[in-house]
């Protein structure tokens, strides 16, 4: 598989860890001594190195172990550890990838992970499993960026001491997914009743453990499209070779002044699956509805949303138009949009309102509904609320 990796990375040289490299693997184990600590309550050491190069499971090939030293212009920027064929002949499984300290934020990790995807399904692998410990937040947060899912928690002993370890897992199975969306021939369309049990599996995916231990956004989708607010003819999803991977449902909404009421439009939710995620899926479809929206004559949009994604599509707090929730809040995850110029200044000093199937889902009914598919663990994960 390095040959793959090589070759989706030309700019690096790659160089097997031995006792020859050992200095170089240490020192950049000493530059990220906060991980070591957090996941095994002390530094990495320079025996710890040694015997890392050949740790594999017991039984386990030696020849189907990895541990690749990665250097740029003569300097070590990151080690990648994986063993090919576990825990599954189909799978490929990330021992380590651990970039040098002072080049974090950089997205040589992101580099290096991508060219490891594609590499691992060039070599005919379906799945790509890690272990992340749940104390090392930033590495768990870097992992779900990059389209991995966590399917389950165990613990992992360490010195004596047991670590909650999260077990994660990309399929990449659908080769759609390393493609540019410009060339995937990605379909925009309305949704039509045979699309919905996968379109609801795609919304549970893509929100499971997100926000909360397991998630009812699937449910809400349900609701939503019996419910006099919905708004049919915006929605649209995206569909990659039959697959349905992505979403955005709209409803009618309302910003109540004292001078009346004024109907707006909402959304949500707006997903993608986790593996299509940072491909350009969610802003093809914001987009597209957005234009639709405006043609149709709708005044603006007004959403709860990630702030640190919706205002890269011309979304501002909801403070800068005046208006607020219905307690008379405003915070940075309240936002809107205006689709004609000037259209929210009547609405200064007005309230939003969403539809009442927005309100508190009964926690009983989200559990009845989520009997029509595959198990998934409910997990308590850094990030939710």
């Amino acid at each position: 598989m390095i040959q793959y990796i090589r070759q989706y990375l030309p700019e690096y040289d790659f160089l097997p860890g031995t006792i020859d490299n050992l200095q170089d693997q240490y020192q950049l184990k000493q530059g990220n001594a906060d991980f070591f600590v957090k996941v095994q309550n002390h530094e990495a050491t320079l025996a710890e190195c040694k015997e890392d190069l050949t740790a594999c499971p017991p039984e386990f090939p030696q020849e189907r172990q990895n541990y690749w030293l990665i250097y740029e212009n003569g300097t070590c920027v990151a080690i990648l550890a994986y063993l090919e064929g576990y825990p599954e002949k189909a799978t490929v499984y990330i021992g380590l990838l651990l970039v040098k300290k002072e080049l974090h934020g950089r997205g040589i990790g992101r580099k290096i992970n991508d060219a490891f995807m594609k590499a691992a399904h060039q070599a005919g692998y379906k799945k790509i499993r890690l272990g992340c410990y749940l104390a090392n937040e930033s590495g768990y947060r870097f992992w779900k960026r990059n389209r991995y899912v966590a399917e389950k928690m165990t613990e992992q002993e360490n010195g004596g001491k047991k670590y909650p370890l999260l077990h994660m897992v990309c399929d990449i199975t659908d080769s759609h997914m390393f493609e540019p969306e410009e060339e995937r021939k990605t379909v925009y369309r309305a949704e039509q009743e045979a699309d919905y049990h996968a379109a609801e599996n795609m919304v549970r995916r893509a929100f499971w453990n997100k926000y909360r231990p397991g998630c009812d956004e699937h449910y809400l989708v349900h609701c939503l499209r019996k419910d006099a607010a919905y708004v049919l003819e915006l929605s649209r999803i995206a569909v990659v070779d039959g697959r349905i991977v992505g979403g955005i449902w709209y409803s009618k909404a309302t910003v109540k002044t004292a001078e009346g009421e004024f109907e707006v439009l909402t959304f949500g939710p707006l997903c993608v699956e986790p593996e299509y995620q940072g491909t350009g899926v969610g802003g093809r479809l914001l987009r597209e509805t957005m234009q639709l929206a405006k043609d149709a004559g709708y005044a603006g949009i007004i959403i709860f949303g990630e702030p640190g994604y919706y205002p890269k599509h011309g979304f501002l707090p909801c403070d800068h138009y005046g208006i607020t929730t219905p307690d008379g809040k405003n915070f940075d995850a309240f936002m809107g949009i205006e689709l004609s110029k000037g259209a929210f200044e009547k609405m200064r000093g007005g309230r939003f309102f969403e539809a009442k199937v927005f309100e508190m889902v009964p926690q009983e009914s989200v559990e009845q509904f989520d009997l029509n598919f595959s198990e998934m663990e409910k997990m308590k994960l850094p990030g939710q609320w």
